[in-house]
């Protein structure tokens, strides 16, 4: 009798410190992947920064190109109003070259016809008639006087003529000499103007310049505080599928999960808002389950049979969030719920309630967030639910 008392202690005792030894690797391993989620979700929240960051650095460094360029284009037209102006000016100095050998010729010509007329001035003095009068009075007749008067008169106006023709053909070269100057001199006030635009333009170009490079040198520091706060969650998740690979405890009653679709976790329907896979939004990177958006408060049911091994009420990426372990290596999360109705160590059959629809921790609506995992390693859900 005292001997079959005995070993019944001794199994009481042993299932005691079993239980105890059980708990104890459950507590501490939620504890440790609860704390990898923090770090996880932080790390989240370092990449989303980051990719602000570099968005903004990348949008004023696009701005501040746009801004050189439209620089560079004034800058471009200014040297080619310069070029225009220096064309001008170049012409306009060929052509007061040109109006300069025509007032040469002009004044030629018009110092040869005084000379011719001086010349014979001197031929009519040397004859004896000195003066218009002596021609006049030297008349034989009247008609020999008013011929030679008619004479006089034609040679005077021819004299005059050409004088007046010679001189306003000189004048008029020299007009049209001071006219292409004074253009020549407004052309180079403008290009003078256009010269001072060019080094004011030069200068904001070296400013704006400088700010190109310094926005690009942001961008890579973005860039680079980016990659590593993606290497830092890569890290963690790939620390975190570790983990879980290395709880191997098979469920605490019933068998092992052998394969065959598991059951669809919103009972009451639901709709896939974001498959498996990578994406950008709302976060950039593996996306490591299956969204499904359904009605705030709906039923969450597990998907497999199973023993939960994590409950997690804390504020995390994941929110309010809970483990099955099915065995095999093969386990289930459900995430941002709204109330999660078992614990740890508590055993569910498939299709039984666990939890609630939510939208805790870093969730943009009421939504279930699903995984499968097999040893750890995330993979697509749809290939094992109907």
């Amino acid at each position: 009798m005292r001997s079959k008392m005995s070993f019944k202690k001794i199994v009481s005792v042993l299932l005691i410190v079993t239980g105890f030894v059980c708990y104890s690797g459950l507590s501490s391993y939620a504890e440790s992947a609860a704390a990898l989620r923090d770090k996880i979700a932080a790390a989240d929240k370092k990449i989303q920064q980051a990719e602000k960051e570099l968005s903004e650095a990348k949008k004023k460094q696009a701005s501040a190109e746009k801004q050189k360029e439209i620089i560079d284009d004034k800058i471009e037209q200014i040297v080619a109003n310069i070029v225009y102006i220096n064309t001008g000016i170049d012409n306009a100095n060929t052509q007061i070259a040109q109006k300069e050998e025509e007032i040469l010729v002009a004044q030629e010509k018009l110092d040869t016809n005084k000379s011719y007329f001086k010349k014979r001035v001197v031929s009519m003095y040397k004859s004896g008639a000195t003066t218009y009068l002596d021609m006049l009075f030297g008349a034989d007749s009247i008609a020999d006087f008013f011929s030679r008067m008619d004479m006089l008169s034609y040679v005077l106006k021819n004299d005059k003529k050409i004088v007046e023709d010679m001189t306003n053909a000189r004048d008029a070269v020299v007009e049209a000499k001071k006219v292409i100057e004074e253009r020549k001199a407004e052309l180079e006030v403008s290009r003078e103007l256009a010269q001072e635009q060019k080094e004011t333009l030069d200068k904001t170009l070296a400013q704006q310049q400088m700010i190109v490079d310094k926005l690009g040198a942001q961008v890579k520091v973005n860039q680079q505080e980016a990659a590593a706060a993606q290497r830092e969650k890569d890290a963690l998740n790939a620390q975190l599928e570790r983990e879980l690979a290395g709880y191997t405890q098979p469920p605490t009653q019933g068998a092992a999960y052998a394969g065959g679709k598991m059951a669809w976790p919103t009972p009451q329907g639901g709709t896939i808002t974001s498959p498996y896979g990578y994406r950008t939004y709302p976060s950039n990177g593996l996306h490591t389950g299956l969204d499904i958006g359904i009605k705030m408060g709906s039923t969450i049911v597990a998907a497999e049979a199973g023993t939960v091994v994590k409950v997690i009420n804390g504020t995390t990426g994941y929110g309010k969030y809970l483990i099955v372990n099915h065995g095999n290596g093969v386990m289930t999360l459900y995430a941002h719920t709204s109330k999660i109705i078992v614990g740890v160590g508590q055993y569910v059959n498939r299709g039984e309630k666990i939890a609630e629809i939510g939208s805790t921790g870093f969730s943009t609506g009421p939504h279930l967030h699903f995984e499968v995992r097999i040893n750890g390693k995330a993979v697509n859900p749809i290939g094992y639910i109907t």
